[in-house]
């Protein structure tokens, strides 16, 4: 199946209270999750929460290369029972799709994975225009 796209929430001058209970997006571990990388990723932040008692993981594809054949190493992201955090910095040569199971035939798209989730896990994108 296709993955969803999470729209990104702006940010702007004024701030934005992060995701209000029962607004947030559920994590996806059959589909995954993707995002379009605005401005080159350098003004995305991820928000991974979890709100489950046991530990999650949430992985960001890597798919550049460097020097055409050294793969980069995926982030990898582990969060501990009620944990939060942020992830920032989406550099297109590095997170980018090119264009391969995305929702539109489109590149400029990141991908999130994660392992086994139950209610209370969430994730969102949040982008603060330049």
């Amino acid at each position: 199946m296709a993955r969803d796209v999470l729209t990104p929430i702006v940010i702007d001058w004024n701030g934005i209270e992060v995701q209000v209970a029962g607004t947030e997006t559920l994590a996806d571990a059959t589909d995954g999750h993707q995002f379009l990388s605005a401005g080159g990723g350098k003004n995305m932040f991820l928000w991974l929460k979890n709100g489950d008692g046991s530990t999650h993981t949430a992985t960001i594809q890597t798919p550049g290369v460097v020097d055409t054949d050294f793969l980069i190493a995926e982030t990898v992201v582990v969060l501990l029972t009620l944990e939060e955090y942020f992830v920032s910095k989406f550099p297109a040569n590095v997170y980018n799709q090119l264009g391969v199971d995305t929702v539109v035939s489109e590149p400029n798209y990141v991908f999130i994975d994660w392992d086994t989730v139950a209610a209370g896990v969430f994730n969102d994108i949040y982008h603060m225009p330049a």
